[in-house]
């Protein structure tokens, strides 16, 4: 299901995994013509770190598939836009209602560039919702054949009171945030990957503050 739900432009592609994970999800992103292989093993695609992670709880609760009630889950894969589409509703053992929006595409205006955009809703609650949004594994990886791949990530949580502004860079840890009933919050993360097969090449507007990923160059 995964790899019939991937998105990919030709340079990076990703898998259609879940964002909050499960034992029965493989999150994967690859560089076209890099590889990476063990020892006596056949070389393989490398897999890069997974930008796509976000998990969330509500008053504690977690909120994943195999916990509490699924009312809506369908993943969506849209050709004529090259998106990728996810629509949810999940009920927690408390009772409570979120709906969860997401999109991720991989850009053909920038083929370095991944997006992906998240809304949650509280549909029938007010509470305190716990969001990771941590890249999960190393934003720099070196192949064995010498190739170096970076990844630069940037999250944003927009502002939760429903005016549509202002907006929040969310650290590299879990934050908690208060939402109100029937408000949505969304969360924005925009990725730029470049190997060093590439040579240097000017970063993408989005992605050049300090506050790019984790060990990214």
């Amino acid at each position: 299901m995964e790899s019939l739900f991937a998105i990919g432009n030709g340079y990076v592609g990703s898998r259609g995994s879940l964002a909050e994970g499960s034992p029965l999800s493989a999150p994967a992103t690859f560089v076209a013509g890099v590889f990476n292989s063990d020892a006596g093993s056949v070389p393989g695609l490398a897999r890069l770190a997974d930008w796509t992670r976000l998990s969330l709880t509500v008053n504690g609760d977690p909120v994943r598939l195999n916990h509490g009630q699924n009312l809506q889950h369908r993943r969506i894969l849209d050709m004529r836009q090259g998106m990728f589409w996810r629509e949810w509703r999940h009920q927690d053992r408390g009772g409570r209602v979120t709906r969860l929006t997401e999109v991720r595409l991989a850009s053909l205006a920038d083929r370095h560039v991944l997006l992906q955009s998240i809304a949650l809703t509280a549909e029938n609650y007010s509470g305190t919702v716990t969001i990771d949004a941590t890249t999960s594994g190393p934003l720099t990886l070196t192949t064995d054949r010498g190739i170096i791949v970076a990844m630069a990530v940037r999250t944003r949580r927009a502002d939760c009171k429903g005016n549509g502004t202002g907006s929040t860079e969310l650290p590299d840890h879990p934050v908690s945030t208060e939402i109100r009933l029937g408000e949505t919050c969304r969360l924005d993360r925009v990725v730029a990957i470049c190997t060093s097969r590439e040579g240097k090449r000017r970063a993408p507007r989005s992605s050049r503050p300090s506050s790019v990923g984790r060990g990214a160059p």
